[in-house]
């Protein structure tokens, strides 16, 4: 329930309570709760659902925002934050790894057409069988596609991505650094 006052809310309260004694149903009034939101501190009184008092509240997770009294958004973008990290933790460690072997691709494919029941003979590419499995392209699959679309449109644009061309086709000049080589950019596509 909205209002712009406590007494107006006290007035959408009471055929509430009403209408749940009406169809025998109870009004819990531990989970009832009111949120005065305001910049200013206010003490607004007490809210009364028939002789029991409501709890007055400074913040409501609402449809999972997290609402507060000042309308203060830092909490909510500390726990967007948290909850993205999370969801980060349990897929890392399929986006930190680094490449799947053909091996095990090939595997994974044998065990859809299998579950599909489709014979080797039947000519379906890998992407019909990905459909027809509804799954979408795995999540290295979908980077290494826009990796290989961004590097076709650096390699078409020689005067925008001149010094970067040089780069990735290792033409840079100089002494190489002690210690074990990075991957570069282009063997990590393969």
């Amino acid at each position: 329930l909205l209002a712009t006052s406590l007494n107006n809310l006290q007035t959408l309260l009471v055929p509430v309570r009403t209408v749940t004694v009406t169809y025998a149903l109870d009004l819990n009034i531990k989970k009832t709760k009111f949120m005065v939101v305001s910049h200013a501190k206010l003490d607004p009184g007490a809210l009364m659902a028939g002789s029991e008092e409501t709890l007055r509240v400074d913040r409501y997770a609402y449809l999972g925002t997290t609402l507060n009294s000042e309308w203060d958004y830092a909490q909510e973008i500390r726990s967007r934050i948290e909850m993205a990290w999370s969801t980060f933790i349990k897929l890392r460690f399929l986006l930190c790894y680094s490449d799947q072997s053909l091996g095990t691709k090939m595997r994974i494919m044998w065990i859809y057409r299998r579950i599909l029941k489709i014979s080797y003979v039947d000519h379906f590419t890998n992407v019909e069988v990905l459909q027809r499995m509804r799954k979408e392209k795995e999540v290295l699959n979908l980077v290494k596609q826009r990796k290989l679309e961004y590097l076709g449109h650096v390699m078409r644009n020689e005067e925008k991505y001149q010094i970067f061309q040089l780069v990735m086709q290792s033409k840079v000049f100089g002494r190489i650094g002690p210690g074990l080589r990075r991957i570069s950019w282009l063997k990590n596509l393969r």
